[in-house]
């Protein structure tokens, strides 16, 4: 059965975790998250709002990732939300099928959804790719390759493009946008890459983007898309 995990910048590192008087600290965390038996399927790791979380440089949460159900990683307490501070939150080489939960953060950094690549397949995608939700969480960018079952609500994207690489036909497949603001971005606010089938955008911002501050608004597509509603 899932646990729930409480991490805090404050933490003295003799806490188990498991509640919020005894906390993880960040080191205790990225210890027990080496392998896929520490923390059981249907977690909650949740950082305490109103701290910083550096992790001087990136942060892989491949071995967080799981069949269903699914890691939450997400917040807890009062204040602004979590600060995690890492170069990107990164799933690259999880293992194909799984999934993981984001939520309640803002990343200084960007955010990779991409699955192990496999040489033996074309483009490297091996279907299904992994599921995500990232809801109520600020980026610097967003980046998911060959993956169906990804949902992205009440999330701002400020500096980079949200992008989705399917490259081969019907790798992006039901992919939701809710609430989705991206500004910033030097190159196009939204680029969907490749085949893809079942894709919703809605009540979202694609603005303030390419070279010259406009050039590049709103979505780009590229590749053969079926039921895309936008």
């Amino acid at each position: 059965n899932g646990k729930t995990y409480y991490i805090s910048a404050t933490a003295s590192g003799s806490g188990n975790g498991l509640s919020e008087g005894n906390p993880w600290t960040l080191e205790q965390l990225l210890a027990n998250s080496t392998n896929e038996t520490n923390i059981p399927s249907g977690s909650q790791i949740l950082f305490k709002r109103d701290h910083t979380f550096n992790f001087a440089g990136d942060w892989s949460i491949k071995f967080l990732t799981r069949n269903y159900p699914y890691i939450t990683i997400g917040a807890y307490g009062s204040g602004i939300n979590p600060v995690i501070e890492a170069g990107t939150v990164s799933t690259i080489d999880a293992a194909v099928g799984k999934g993981i939960n984001l939520s309640d953060l803002n990343i200084n950094g960007n955010i990779a959804i991409r699955p192990k690549f496999s040489g033996s397949v074309p483009f490297g995608w091996v279907s299904p790719g992994l599921q995500a939700t990232i809801r109520n969480t600020n980026t610097k960018g967003i980046h998911v390759w060959g993956s169906k079952g990804v949902v992205i609500e009440n999330t701002v994207v400020t500096g980079s493009t949200l992008q989705v690489d399917g490259h081969g036909t019907d790798s992006i497949e039901y992919l939701y946008f809710n609430k989705v603001d991206v500004s910033g971005a030097t190159s196009h606010c939204v680029y969907l890459a490749g085949g893809g089938n079942n894709i919703l955008i809605e009540n979202s911002k694609f603005h303030d983007c390419g070279i010259y501050g406009t050039d590049r608004d709103g979505i780009a597509t590229h590749g053969r898309v079926n039921n895309y509603i936008v």
